[in-house]
């Protein structure tokens, strides 16, 4: 009798849900597309599904759904560093250092300084006679540009350079402080690469007005306009011309400050077959931690790596864009469901060229929860009200939605899966925006999520 009466209930709420659904997305017309399955794999109500959208950084949500799946939560990125001679007992490595990647998107400055300085402390090295020597066998070519001005705009952090050996996400940051009282305009990593920059900040009230013109082939960088003495050091990221070269400049430095002689410490990338000893391996975070700054902080340039890694078979092949869209392809069409409604060119969105029907995409999701990898999955996805991307939204809901947002221009979207009241099974959604008219203002969409998702979190019997 109770489950009769509960079942009752949700039926008789489920039309009020619906209508307010259709009210809010009915102003938007075909500008939005809108889809929700429940559970059990059913569709329950679509606005505009079956029409294609652009899917900007939700694309994220299957390309790593993908990854994970064939490498495996506790997968690691592995960095060699190895020696082409002999070390010494007086410490002269009679040979060169080689530094062989696998493609760890998250291996920066720190880990550099570590690995250098265990080569130096532990291995006893002090003296390197030959070159450095970055070993690609991993990559089908040198470098790769994923985004290669994409709309323009071909300096940001996210048109980074692919490379085996990525250092600091291939990118470099520029920062502004006026806290002394005038502004000063700074690189990091320190000697990353011989830059000119100008500075024409002004110390003035009010809110910062930065511009930064970095011409992509140019040895300059200028930052203008103006800054508060009350900002607190802020930080722009841009790509750099010459990841290898950066990496490499950046070897000689901290080598020299450990204590370290280079006689000669030119670079070289080499692709063909090397003998070299093995000295030791970095080993990166596990695959799960590194998704959850894809998932929640959206990092493109990571994004893309994981796809080649597993396109690779975790290293085991070598890799290249196309076979990891072409790995992307035939993992989406092995789930259930629409394949041909999911058509996406790169794993992080940023794309004009893919695109999704909201149907397939929702549905696409629900199938995740059934796989053996949906516990790590979901943990890498932003927690409404508490992290990523959504950390400041609808703290009233507050852990109740597993989310990811995208954003290009004319392009806001939203996804992820709710749990609504009195389910402990979470729904799945997804809700884009495509517009290029002046109504479709940040504000406005922003309003449309909110009255989705409240919408979702309080399906079911009304109190």
């Amino acid at each position: 009798m109770i489950f009769t009466i509960l079942l009752s209930s949700v039926i008789a709420v489920v039309p009020s849900k619906i209508e307010n659904l259709k009210k809010a997305l009915k102003p938007w017309g075909s500008e939005a597309g809108f889809s929700l399955v429940d559970s059990k794999k059913r569709e329950i109500f679509q606005h505009n599904g079956h029409e294609f959208y652009t899917p900007a950084s939700i694309a994220k949500m299957i390309s790593m759904a993908c990854s994970l799946k064939e490498l495996g939560p506790q997968y690691q990125f592995q960095t060699k560093f190895g020696a082409t001679g002999s070390i010494t007992p007086g410490g002269v490595l009679q040979g060169d250092l080689v530094i062989e990647g696998l493609g760890d998107p998250t291996f920066v400055i720190e880990n550099l300084k570590e690995n250098l300085e265990r080569l130096f402390v532990v291995m006893g090295v002090r003296e390197i006679k030959g070159s450095l020597i970055f070993l690609n066998r991993y990559f089908e070519k040198n470098t790769y540009e994923i985004a290669d001005g994409f709309e323009g705009d071909s300096s940001r952090a996210f048109t980074a350079r692919l490379t085996s050996s990525p250092l600091n996400f291939n990118s470099f940051s520029v920062w502004v402080s006026g806290r002394t009282g005038f502004a000063r305009a700074e690189i990091l990593p320190k000697d990353v690469w011989d830059i000119k920059v100008s500075n024409h900040l002004t110390v003035h009230p009010g809110a910062p007005n930065v511009q930064i013109n970095y011409p992509v082939g140019k040895n300059g960088l200028s930052v203008s306009g103006g800054i508060s003495r009350e900002m607190e050091p802020r930080a722009w990221y841009r790509s750099l011309p010459d990841p290898y070269g950066s990496f490499a400049r950046l070897v000689t430095r901290i080598w020299d400050e450990l204590g370290g002689t280079w006689t000669a410490p030119k670079y070289q990338v080499v692709s063909t077959p090397l003998n070299y000893t093995l000295l030791f391996t970095h080993l990166s975070q596990p695959l799960s931690k590194i998704m959850m700054d894809i998932n929640k902080l959206s990092t493109n340039f990571a994004a893309e790596m994981v796809l080649m890694a597993a396109a690779s078979g975790g290293g085991k092949r070598s890799t290249s864009p196309e076979k990891a869209v072409s790995y992307l392809r035939s993992c989406i069409e092995s789930f259930p469901g629409d394949a041909k409604g999911l058509i996406l060119g790169n794993a992080s969105g940023l794309s004009r060229e893919a695109k999704i029907r909201p149907s397939s995409f929702a549905g696409f999701l629900q199938e995740i929860p059934s796989t053996n990898v949906w516990p790590e999955y979901a943990s890498t996805l932003s927690v409404l009200g508490r992290d990523g991307t959504t950390k400041s939204r609808m703290k009233e809901f507050e852990g109740r939605a597993r989310l990811k947002t995208g954003s290009l221009s004319t392009v806001k979207s939203l996804a992820g899966y709710v749990f609504p009241k009195f389910e402990a099974a979470p729904m799945s959604f997804v809700l884009v925006v495509e517009c290029k008219t002046a109504s479709c203002t940040p504000q406005r969409i922003r309003g449309l999520e909110d009255q989705v998702l409240e919408t979702l979190l309080s399906w079911g019997p009304e109190e």
